[in-house]
């Protein structure tokens, strides 16, 4: 079973193997602002830094959700990774 980050609500993850482990996705954003078809061309791997990384170039992105609000989503997804290794700090400190 996979896990979600909290960049999967901004993607469509496909059918597709991107490798072993993962599938593509394609975004949101490109397909409502665009068309599925451009979107499809520009799919990436279906992880966290993939996903953001798209996020950060794409301009639809940002045209739909404001600059300022796709930069917070972006830094948001910071902050998972900072509260699980808080959250292992704290059990082996127990």
């Amino acid at each position: 079973m996979s896990r979600r980050h909290r960049l999967t609500s901004y993607i469509e993850v496909l059918d597709e193997n991107a490798n072993q482990y993962n599938k593509y996705a394609i975004c949101l954003a490109c397909i409502e602002l665009n068309s599925h078809s451009y979107a499809l061309e520009k799919q990436f791997t279906n992880t966290k830094k993939c996903c953001k990384d798209h996020f950060k170039k794409c301009d639809f992105f940002k045209q739909k959700y404001g600059k300022d609000e796709a930069q917070a989503i972006l830094d948001d997804t910071d902050s998972e990774t900072t509260a699980r290794k808080r959250q292992r700090v704290s059990k082996q400190d127990s």
